[in-house]
C-alpha cells in the first residue's frame, strides 16, 4: 500500500475543517522524523474540529485531570480560574496546531483548546504532563 501523501492529507483536513486522531498521530510523526510541514504550528490561527469520540474522550480526560470520578474537585489540580471556568462550561474540543515542547530537538505534541462558555485554554501533552500554553 501507498503511503499517504502529506499533502494529500492536509488537503482532505481543510476541506473537511475536521482532523481525526489518526491523521494527527501521522503528522506529529512525519514533523519529528524531520518534514517541514507549513500551517500546522501552535499559533498560526487555525482551529480543526474533532471527530466526536474523540472529542468525547478528550473532555473526559481533562475533566478528569480537575475532578474525580465522584465529581469533587482534585485538591492538585494544575488549573487556574480561567481553566475550571473553561473546564465547568465545557462545550467543544479543537485541534489548534503543533507546538515543540523540547528545548533541543524536536518534540512535537498537538496542542488542544477548550472552549467553555465564558472561557477557552490551550493545552498540550508533553512527557505523560498536562502544559498549559494559553
Amino acid at each position: 500500500m501507498a503511503k499517504a501523501q502529506t499533502k494529500d492529507i492536509l488537503n482532505s483536513i481543510k476541506q473537511t475543517d475536521t482532523i481525526s486522531e489518526q491523521e494527527m498521530k501521522l503528522l506529529k510523526n512525519r514533523i519529528n522524523a524531520g518534514e517541514k510541514i507549513d500551517g500546522l504550528d501552535y499559533g498560526e490561527d487555525i482551529d480543526y474540529t474533532l471527530p466526536k469520540g474523540y472529542e468525547e474522550k478528550g473532555m473526559l480526560w481533562i475533566l478528569r485531570q480537575y475532578r474525580t470520578p465522584k465529581g469533587k474537585v482534585k485538591g492538585n489540580h494544575p488549573f487556574g480560574y480561567r481553566e475550571q471556568d473553561a473546564i465547568e462550561t465545557m462545550k467543544k474540543i479543537t485541534f489548534v496546531g503543533f507546538h515543540n515542547s523540547s528545548f533541543w530537538g524536536k518534540n512535537y505534541q498537538p496542542v488542544y483548546n477548550v472552549k467553555g462558555k465564558d472561557a477557552s485554554f490551550d493545552y498540550c501533552l508533553s512527557g505523560g504532563k498536562l502544559e498549559i500554553l494559553g
